[in-house]
Order: structure tokens, then sequence, then C-alpha cells
């Protein structure tokens, strides 16, 4: 089924249709959940399409400042190392009220960026992780399980004894397509 939100007042989460979201971080397999644009004041008074009443109280707890991002952004260690022009860049007002929306904290900022960074898990380079960071926190994508995925295609015993870089890749692509490994 697919939805184009291209021109209504939702931010899509889904990739399944023609807008924004779509257009700015690629394609996906399935409908996460919508979440209605609002604004920050009347955002916990209205309820959200898709989102059960406690999702939407947890999220409205996850907030991001613009500071905090920037920071985040601009931070050598623990963050995107950007230059400073390029932290102001990405911090903007419009994509920090998209992660605040969507329920994205730079705590999970920070767990995601670690797990793509550590050599124990997807080992990815820092310019790879610019690239990839926000597309796969906006999919929300747990860090635990891309680092057991990443280790069952990567384990010479007890996994496919795939390459490091090649487990890493597939990691994410199977994150991405909702693939959880249970233990």
């Amino acid at each position: 089924m697919s939805i184009d939100h291209g021109a209504c007042s939702e931010v899509c989460l889904c990739l399944d249709c023609s807008c924004d979201f779509k257009r700015d971080f690629g394609n996906a397999s399935r409908i996460r959940r919508s979440v209605r644009r609002t604004s920050t004041k009347s955002q916990s008074n209205v309820p959200l399409p898709g989102v059960s009443l406690e999702e939407q109280s947890s999220k409205s707890s996850a907030q991001i400042s613009q500071s905090e991002f920037y920071d985040f952004c601009y931070s050598p260690s623990g963050g995107l190392d950007m230059s400073k022009s390029e932290a102001a860049g990405m911090a903007s007002s419009l994509e920090v009220q998209k992660l605040t929306q969507c329920g994205i904290s730079k705590s999970m900022l920070e767990a995601l960026r670690s797990a793509m960074y550590s050599p124990n898990c997807l080992d990815m380079s820092k310019s790879d992780i610019k690239q990839q960071l926000l597309r796969l926190a906006y999919l929300q994508l747990s860090p635990d399980n891309l680092q057991a995925l990443r280790n069952a295609l990567y384990s010479p015993t007890g996994g496919l004894d795939l390459d490091k870089k090649t487990a890493a890749s597939r990691a994410v692509e199977l994150a991405i397509k909702q693939v959880n490994v249970s233990s």
C-alpha cells in the first residue's frame, strides 16, 4: 500500500510513500508509524495518529535541544566530528523538531553512533556514520539488535562467517527490514 504524505501535515517514518523523508533517507519495506506535525505547545494535548498514548507520553519526554544536537554533531569523541559550520547547519530547528517529534534523544543518538563506530560492532568510518546515523535513528533501530545481527553474520562459530565489512552492511540492511535476533 503506497501512501503519498508529500502534501499532508505528517512526518512519515515509513519510506513507502513519496514524502520528504523518503526523498531524504531512501527506501525501506514497511510502515513504522506516522507522527503528525504539531506545534510544540499543542503536541502534548493532541493525540497523534497511529501512536498510543503511552508511546506519545514517552516521546514527549525524549526531547533534544538545538544546542545538545549541535554539541553532538560537533563533538569529535562520541559525536559526528563535524566542523562548526556543518554542525550548525545540521542542528537546524527543523531537524531538532523532527528528532523530538520522533522521540529521539541525545542518548539514543550517542548509543547508535557508538554501535556504528565500535570495532566490536559495525566498525563504520566517521564519514559513513555522518551519512547514515540520522536515517537509522529515524527508523529507531536498536544498537543491541545491530550488534546481535552483526555477530550472527560475522561469527565463525555459530554464525555465517562473513567478512567483517559485509557482516556490518548486511546487519544494517536486516535491521532496516526489522529482522531481530532472539537469544
